[in-house]
């Protein structure tokens, strides 16, 4: 009986606790933003947000397809301005929230498609970003949220601060810099068989390992530097609180 009237007690400012919580949250609403746009198989899509997810996926059209759900304080929805302006060679995606922020309880997510090999940039504060089927060059940072981009061909840019960046290969790139940054969180890369290039892995706390046979020019501590193959890009991995993997795709 103690036991159970203890174990009581302690629930009982936790659930107190969550109570207000959901108080504070109020009343939420949402809207659904869907608009198409022209953009050129070689134009170039942005998107910029702070609160929110967002994911993209590849196409084969001369088009994108932009989907946003805003959620936000009941009454205070219209604050939050998505602004898409360009068409052809370029689009721009903006999320404008208000001076006065109401934090966590708004935030924009978007789903949306681009044409294969568009060149894509990506970012946003609180949030994951994904992406899968780009072909161009592709730049996803974030600062709360992992990164994950799937499928890619062409030159990948990929950072964040507070989470993990996974990494697929559909082709390994020919040239540019692949660049994987994060400073809480893991690294995993996966790439072709036939790979070529230069890499470079960097962790603080954490391990690093390769399916690859790398020709070592320089291993210390947890840093490892090396090449296979002939030519090629170069590899760029590094993270402070978490390990690194460097895989052989199937």
């Amino acid at each position: 009986m103690r036991q159970s009237l203890a174990a009581l007690l302690v629930a009982l400012p936790a659930l107190a606790v969550a109570g207000c919580d959901v108080e504070a949250m109020g009343p939420q609403s949402r809207q659904h933003v869907s608009e198409p746009r022209r953009l050129d198989k070689g134009g170039t899509f942005t998107l910029q947000n702070t609160n929110g997810a967002v994911e993209v996926e590849a196409w084969d059209r001369d088009s994108i397809s932009i989907e946003a759900e805003k959620v936000g304080p009941e009454g205070r929805l219209d604050e939050i301005q998505i602004e898409i302006k360009g068409e052809g060679s370029r689009v721009d995606v903006s999320t404008r929230f208000p001076h006065v922020t109401f934090g966590s309880n708004g935030h924009v997510d978007y789903r949306v498609k681009v044409p294969a090999s568009a060149h894509v940039e990506l970012e946003t504060t609180n949030g994951r970003l994904r992406a899968s089927g780009t072909q161009a060059s592709l730049r996803a940072e974030t600062t709360n949220g992992g990164v994950e981009i799937g499928d890619a061909a062409g030159s990948v840019e990929a950072s964040t601060t507070n989470g993990s960046i996974r990494v697929t290969f559909r082709d390994a790139p020919e040239t540019g810099a692949q660049r994987f940054e994060t400073t809480n969180g893991s690294i995993t890369l996966t790439l072709p068989a036939d790979v070529s290039g230069e890499f470079e892995a960097r962790t603080v706390n954490g391990g690093i390992s390769t399916d690859f046979p790398l020709d070592v020019s320089g291993r210390h501590g947890k840093h490892l530097q090396g090449h296979v193959g002939t030519g090629g890009p170069r590899y760029d991995l590094s993270t402070t609180n978490g390990g690194i993997r460097i895989l052989k795709g199937a």
